[in-house]
C-alpha cells in the first residue's frame, strides 16, 4: 500500500522533454524508478510535467501517457496559475494552506498569532513569522500523525513499528521493509480527509 504512496528510493533522470498544452509548451521531465508499478504524471510547482517510468518502462511509452493525459495536465496548469502566490517572508495576513484550506495569520496578543484554531508563539517584532508557523506545524503533525497512523495500521491489519515525522524536502513519505514510516510534516496542510497524497493542493498527481 505505502509503495503506491510514496517514493522509496532515489530515481535516474533523463533529459527533458516538452509537450504543447494550448498554446504552452511544458517541459517533460522523464523519471525512471525501480518501484513504481505504473506510469505516474505529475506537475511541479515549477511547472515542470514529471513522468515516473515504471520498471521495464520506456521513455516513449511515458510520453505516451503524458499525451493521453493533457486534459488533465491542462486543468492542472489552470489551478497553478490561479494559485495564490505565497510571499516569500510571511506576516500576519499572509494566507497559509492549512488542513486543505487557506488560513490567514492573524494577530492575537503580543508575542502570538492565530492559524485557524491553532496560537503560535512568535518573537516580538520579528519581520518573518515563516520559521515560527512552520515549525509549530512540524511539532503539530509529530504530534497527531503517529498515532492516526498506528490507528489505521492496525485497523487495515498492516504491521507498523515506528512512526516519524521529518521534514522531507521532494517526498510526502517512505516506509521500510522494517515497518518504519516516516512522513512529511507538510502533509499537515492537506484536507484532513485525503485518502492519498494526490488530494494535497501543491502537488497533484495522476495515474493508471
Amino acid at each position: 500500500m505505502f509503495d503506491r504512496l510514496f517514493n522509496l528510493t532515489k530515481s535516474t533522470k533523463s533529459q527533458p522533454d516538452s509537450l504543447q498544452v494550448g498554446a504552452m509548451a511544458v517541459p517533460l521531465l522523464f523519471v525512471r524508478h525501480p518501484r513504481a508499478r505504473r506510469y505516474l504524471l505529475r506537475l511541479r510547482a515549477d511547472g515542470v510535467a514529471r513522468v515516473t517510468i515504471p520498471r521495464r518502462g520506456s521513455i516513449s511509452a511515458g510520453r505516451d501517457f503524458a499525451e493521453k493525459n493533457i486534459g488533465w495536465l491542462g486543468e492542472q496548469l489552470q489551478r497553478h496559475a490561479a494559485r495564490p502566490k505565497t510571499p516569500i517572508r510571511w506576516q500576519t495576513g499572509t494566507e497559509i494552506y492549512f488542513r486543505g484550506e487557506l488560513i490567514r495569520a492573524e494577530p492575537e496578543r503580543q508575542g502570538w498569532i492565530r492559524i485557524g484554531t491553532e496560537l503560535i508563539k512568535v518573537t516580538d517584532g520579528a519581520s518573518d513569522l515563516k520559521p515560527a508557523i512552520q515549525k509549530y506545524l512540524h511539532w503539530l503533525a509529530g504530534r497527531e500523525f503517529p498515532p492516526r497512523v498506528m490507528e489505521l495500521a492496525g485497523a487495515h491489519g498492516i504491521p507498523v513499528t515506528r512512526v516519524s515525522v521529518r521534514n522531507q524536502k521532494s517526498r510526502w513519505g517512505s516506509c521500510s521493509r522494517r515497518g518504519t514510516i516516516s512522513l512529511n510534516w507538510r502533509l499537515i496542510q492537506c484536507p484532513p480527509s485525503s485518502a492519498t497524497t494526490s488530494s494535497c493542493t501543491n502537488w497533484p498527481i495522476a495515474g493508471r
